[in-house]
């Protein structure tokens, strides 16, 4: 990152631990954009060459050292992004899900979030628009 752009924080609960994303994090990425069962909620179908993977990781670590993207990694340690939004001023989280994605569904809800609708043909994948379920939370 250049001096000019502001350096994300490292958000720490008891449970996770969520740190600026680095181009190396491409490693550990991979294995869970390649798998068909991950990515079956995802926007996108699974990538299973590691080179595309580096490439877009590469590329959003990029885009934080230009001060025009922020992105976390999820370490290990929900809190911690609910804590650092409160702390700075932000009132309300979104957050979205593919529908029938219960586990992801039963996260959110596990977490305070409140269901607040469903986006029709919010995501084209595979030649079809998928509906998105959308939760919210105040803070």
């Amino acid at each position: 990152m250049d001096s000019k752009s502001p350096r994300l924080p490292i958000l720490e609960t008891g449970r996770l631990r969520l740190e600026p994303i680095v181009a190396e994090d491409a490693e550990w990425i991979f294995p869970m954009m390649a798998d068909r069962e991950v990515m079956a909620f995802w926007d996108v179908p699974e990538i299973d060459d590691p080179d595309v993977i580096a490439s877009i990781v590469a590329g959003q670590a990029e885009e934080m050292a230009q001060g025009r993207g922020a992105y976390w990694a999820i370490r290990t340690l929900p809190d911690a992004v609910t804590a650092y939004a409160a702390a700075n001023g932000l009132r309300r989280l979104l957050a979205r899900t593919h529908l029938g994605n219960r586990r992801s569904d039963t996260l959110l809800e596990r977490l305070g979030f409140q269901e607040e609708g469903i986006l029709r043909g919010h995501v084209e994948r595979d030649g079809e628009r998928r509906d998105c379920r959308l939760f919210g939370l105040l803070l």
